[in-house]
């Protein structure tokens, strides 16, 4: 259904899976296939290979308010300038939440990956075509993974559906 690659980035902490689906096989299919066991199933698959990716510049940005979300899972009291008690942080008291926004930032380019809340990396591209190893060309839809690789928490995950 597709190739794999795990580009490790500096000492090895941290790494990139690409998954390209095959030319039959769309994307959402694979990620139907995608749950905890086939996951550690393919990444227990890689082998260390010498070869070359060829990989487009791609820059993702999501941005999300948490409020409504946070209430319902039972914080409604801390938004409430009435209700909420911060008394033992502040002691003249009259404080509540606001408002709470997450956003990510994943770009990858020649230079590397830098990724919001994690550590900027560099990934050097190696010079010139060898003969020998794998070649990969990320030319149509894929999946990246950025993940911790001690724990395998996966940090960011997203697709890319049009890597022109």
């Amino acid at each position: 259904q597709f190739q794999a690659v795990d580009l490790p980035y500096g000492d090895g902490q941290y790494s990139m899976v690409i998954i390209l689906t095959n030319l039959n096989v769309t994307i959402d299919d694979v990620i139907l296939t995608m749950d905890q066991t086939s996951w550690n199933d393919w990444l227990s698959h890689f082998e260390k290979q010498e070869g070359n990716i060829f990989l487009p510049r791609f820059k993702l940005e999501y941005k999300i308010k948490l409020n409504d979300i946070l209430i319902a899972l039972g914080m409604r009291i801390a938004f409430s300038a009435d209700e909420a008690d911060f008394t033992r942080m502040y002691q003249p008291g009259g404080l509540y939440i606001d408002e709470v926004n997450h956003k990510t930032f994943v770009e990858v380019n020649e230079e590397g990956t830098e990724a919001a809340a994690v550590t900027s990396v560099v990934i050097s591209e190696r010079s010139g075509n060898s003969s020998e190893g794998f070649v990969v060309r990320v030319n149509r839809p894929f999946i990246f993974a950025i993940r911790e690789n001690h724990s395998g928490t996966i940090l960011f995950i997203g697709k890319i559906v049009d890597p022109t």
